[in-house]
């Protein structure tokens, strides 16, 4: 019997909890065991437009064939997340519903967020 593809919230749930495990682990090497309390949204929402995320600008329409699998279409360069069964969000350059600002990349954003809690210390 095939397996269905999986994405989504729970696909990127776990992903993201694993990576900000990872991030949590080398913040504490770097503030020696006292992490600076902040709220993440406002280290993204500040950093979104940068190098630590990969911005979503396009997309594949991807259809699930029994016997083949997933079969991604044509990139189009206004993405979106729709799907053969369900409605979606468009994706445009900037913060998207879809996507947020983007693919995370993990070591600038480590980089960044160590940059972003030393200058918070100080102001």
């Amino acid at each position: 019997m095939p397996i269905a593809p999986v994405g989504g919230t729970s696909a990127a749930a776990p992903m993201w909890a694993a990576l900000m495990a990872c991030v949590r682990e080398s913040l504490s090497k770097t503030f020696n065991d006292k992490i600076p309390v902040f709220f993440f949204n406002d280290f993204v929402y500040a950093n979104g437009k940068s190098g630590a995320f990969r911005d979503i600008v396009g997309g594949r329409k991807v259809t699930y064939d029994p016997n083949q699998g997933p079969i991604p279409g044509a990139f189009t360069a206004a993405g979106n997340n729709r799907s053969s069964e369900a409605n979606g969000y468009y994706s445009n350059e900037g913060f998207d519903l879809c996507t947020g600002w983007g693919s995370p990349n993990g070591i600038v954003l480590l980089e960044q967020l160590q940059k972003w809690l030393s200058s918070q210390k100080s102001s």
